[in-house]
């Protein structure tokens, strides 16, 4: 059996590596950590005292990680995968502990294989969340309890161990209120049966209480920032709850199949009926809990991983019963077909577990990729305002403004919705005027400028955002791409705004707005309606849909129509960064030298870390015969841009000539 759990352990590690991916969200936690180390206090941002995580022991582990001199990004992940391993030998002990005489030795190895090829539990291992402390935890309490069934007695250590729990995840005081009223029912007589559960109940309590009155004192609410600024007790919650927990039965559930099969002992005469029925229970109030509180916010299971151990264990367990009911050779090979079934079905999951950990990842390494822009170009009083704050907090250290409220008391507790909004993600607080009001320098989007979360499609319906901010590609030569962020306008040439400018326009705009967006690059003829759409239902002092039609113009090759939607788009804004990057270069190919050197200029003024500019004003000083002016200006450009290749070329080349 040992070198039988040791190539599990191998399978849990192999699964974790290959779909190892890490959540911006750890990167929350990270910065708490390193702010806590460099004596700034537990905060995110610091002088705001908001507890935007829910895992303090977690937390406190990480900080401990930094102290010693450890990456804790590192170190995160590798901790991850040694408790996920730890978890599935914990499982085993569990399975060998309630295994009767006559049960086959083979038995207890169906639940660690099970949860071993799930390759949801060995993937979020390693996102750097407190998901695998939680889930050891909940296995460790769960054998734990099964050790007290057995001596009949609930010894006041196991008290400890909910504490921890619970001071990982907010969860575990669900977890210790199912195992302790469990055990005081199973006590026979109710009263004496309290009296002999009350010191583990105080035991639990006081440690609960203290950390709970900390909290209150130190940021001023009884529970963390994001139980405020994620749960929502209302229908659209329920409703996103049962498609959370209707995606876990079609994942892993056999669409109940497996759920039938787990729950069988709990309803059959066995010696281990009441083990049983405590890992029903448990399964199935945990499972309400997550279909009531509306999932997760983020992709994938999460929230199952933690129970995926007692789900595996259930299904063992019932397996057995299943098999003690059929002919001997006939059982093993039914529970063995059984088992073959579950895993195979498990596995098929991994290309989509694949698919979901590069995207997380991919948003990491964007973020990251911009954070490291942001701290070489821009200076330390930055104000960054961020749907995914966690990677461009901590590799920045500027100040982030939240918008979805998770580190912000304000909009977790004072949102303001737009009526009409119903987002791809399920963040549902928000507040753009409060947003705006933090005067933040960019506004950084997921998907670029198109909106994606609810905050973002509410900014695009306040004036303060379109006519206060514009869009800023910038060049990133750590990726080799533009990406596209939003700039406040100066104050001298922009229009200033405060928390009195309010939503103006309808939010069907903003639809018809991200609509174009997407479809422009395969329907661009549709595309052209969409945005046409847009700009009668929207705003008529916002250009951002004319530069949009202005480059589906240039597609289709209307250059007159593209040059009056580039002209009518300066018009009205002259910030507007596309529409004069297309008139300098349309200019410059129309021979128009002496405007094509303006729009130049204007574009080095308003966006200098895009190489067109530079390019066109040094391509115009080089034709009217002053090398020197346009060498100076390409490097100057390198500088300002990084790496680019057409930048790094023509200077290269013109050198060469000019040293000739």
């Amino acid at each position: 059996m040992a070198v039988s759990m040791i190539v599990l352990s191998v399978v849990t590690i192999v699964v974790g590596l290959r779909l190892s991916f890490s959540q911006d969200d750890a990167f929350i936690l990270y910065r708490y950590a390193s702010n806590l180390l460099a004596g700034r206090g537990l905060v995110f941002n610091p002088g705001e005292w908001v507890e935007g995580y829910t895992c303090p022991l977690w937390l406190v582990i990480l900080t401990g990680i930094g102290a010693v001199g450890l990456d804790i990004v590192v170190w995160a992940k590798v901790l991850g995968m040694c408790l996920a391993v730890a978890t599935v030998w914990v499982l085993f002990a569990i399975g060998r502990m309630i295994s009767l005489d006559d049960d086959p030795w083979w038995l207890a190895l169906i639940a660690p294989l099970i949860l071993a090829s799930n390759p949801t539990f060995a993937s979020f291992a390693t996102s750097g969340l407190e998901t695998a402390l939680f889930t050891f935890l909940l296995t460790g309490t769960t054998a734990g309890f099964i050790v007290s069934i057995r001596q009949n007695r609930f010894p006041l250590w196991l008290s400890s161990g909910y504490v921890l729990l619970t001071l990982t995840r907010p969860e575990g005081t669900l977890v210790f209120g199912v195992m302790w009223l469990l055990s005081w029912v199973s006590e026979g007589k109710l009263w004496s049966g309290l009296k002999k559960m009350l010191p583990s109940l105080a035991m639990y309590l006081v440690p609960i209480v203290a950390v709970t009155a900390w909290r209150w004192i130190t940021y001023g609410y009884p529970l963390p920032n994001p139980a405020y600024s994620k749960v929502s007790l209302d229908r659209q919650s329920f409703e996103y709850g049962l498609d959370y927990v209707w995606m876990f039965l079609r994942q892993y559930g056999w669409f109940g199949g497996s759920l039938a099969v787990a729950l069988v002992p709990a309803v059959v005469r066995s010696p281990k009926r009441t083990i049983y029925r405590y890992l029903g229970l448990l399964f199935l109030l945990y499972s309400l809990y997550i279909l009531i509180i509306g999932g997760d916010v983020l992709k994938g299971l999460r929230f199952f991983v933690p129970v995926l151990p007692i789900f595996a264990l259930m299904i063992q367990e019932g397996l057995a019963v299943i098999g003690t009911r059929l002919k001997p050779t006939r059982g093993r090979i039914a529970v063995a077909a059984l088992v073959a079934v579950l895993v195979v079905g498990q596995v098929a999951g991994y290309p989509r577990e694949l698919r979901r950990a590069r995207l997380e990842s991919g948003l990491v390494e964007k973020m990251r990729a911009l954070a490291e822009w942001f701290a070489a170009h821009q200076p330390s009083a930055t104000v960054i305002a961020a749907n995914s704050i966690g990677t461009l907090g901590y590799y920045t250290g500027f100040r982030i403004v939240d918008m979805v409220g998770l580190v912000d008391a304000t909009i977790a507790h004072e949102s303001k919705p737009v009526e009409g909004i119903q987002a791809p993600t399920r963040e549902r607080t928000y507040d753009a005027g409060h947003v705006l009001a933090q005067h933040p320098d960019f506004i950084v989007f997921d998907t670029y400028e198109k909106p994606n979360h609810a905050g973002d499609f509410a900014l695009y319906t306040h004036s303060g955002f379109r006519q206060g901010y514009y869009r800023y590609p910038i060049w990133m030569p750590n990726r080799n791409r533009e990406m596209v962020i939003f700039k406040a306008k100066p104050a001298q040439d922009g229009r200033t705004f405060s928390p009195s400018d309010s939503t103006d326009v309808g939010i069907d705009f903003v639809y018809s707005l991200r609509e174009g967006m997407i479809e422009a690059e395969s329907h661009p003829l549709k595309a052209e309606q969409i945005f046409r759409k847009a700009i009668t239902t929207g705003p008529q002092d916002f250009a951002q849909p004319l530069e949009w039609l202005g480059m589906l113009a240039l597609q289709r090759r209307d250059r007159i129509e593209a040059d009056r939607l580039f002209r009518q788009a300066v018009a009205f804004d002259s910030f507007s960064v596309y529409a004069v990057r297309y008139l300098a270069k349309m200019t410059y190919n129309d021979g128009k030298i002496e405007e094509a050197l303006t729009w130049g200029r204007k574009l080095i003024r308003i966006d200098p870390y895009i190489p067109d500019g530079w390019l066109i004003v040094g391509w115009i000083l080089r034709e009217q015969g002053q090398e020197d002016a346009a060498i100076s200006c390409w490097e100057e450009g390198l500088s300002a841009v990084g790496n680019h290749p057409d930048l790094m070329g023509v200077l290269h080349s013109t050198k060469q000539s000019y040293q000739k």
